[in-house]
């Protein structure tokens, strides 16, 4: 049953890609190790809203609805201090000035046969927080990087 979409898709066949927000050139490689996440959370969007009384009947009100906001882009991998995305947080945390040069993510799901099922691109992103996991002596787990992304906005391109 390859190629079915009215299955419900697994949630670990996805990569993602790095983008230069402004020429839309590729900032990593789709293969390569910037590619690959563990897990990606926050995906979602909430629209803001407005109360107003209904000046017909003062015992109703009315939801309006605002502007969309974005949660947070979370991401987590094994810690790769030779990725262009560490080199990215790097260059601007050892500079004075904290500017971002921002990027695009494009978070590919995929089904069994490697096929894209949904493109999503997260607009102009840029590292709101980063971390590693705790080192400690008496265990044997494996660093992992932590990477929150604040975005303008998504959409999905398939």
């Amino acid at each position: 049953m390859m190629g079915n979409r009215s299955l419900t898709p697994v949630g670990f066949r996805f990569d993602l890609t790095f983008f230069d927000s402004e020429t839309s050139e590729r900032f990593t490689d789709a293969d390569g190790p910037d590619a690959c996440f563990q897990t990606v959370s926050g995906i979602g969007v909430e629209f803001e809203s407005e109360t107003v009384q209904d000046g017909a009947n003062a015992r109703f009100v009315q939801q309006l609805p605002k502007r969309p906001m974005f949660p947070n882009l979370g991401l987590k991998r094994g810690f790769l201090m030779e990725s262009k995305i560490f080199q990215w947080f790097n260059e601007t945390l050892s500079n004075s000035e904290v500017a971002f040069q921002p990027l695009d993510v494009e978070l590919n799901l995929k089904n069994e046969a490697g096929e894209s099922l949904l493109n999503m691109r997260f607009v102009k992103a840029w590292p709101k927080k980063w971390s590693l996991s705790d080192f400690d002596a008496m265990s044997s787990n494996l660093v992992i990087e932590s990477l929150e992304l604040t975005y303008q906005y998504f959409r999905i391109i398939k």
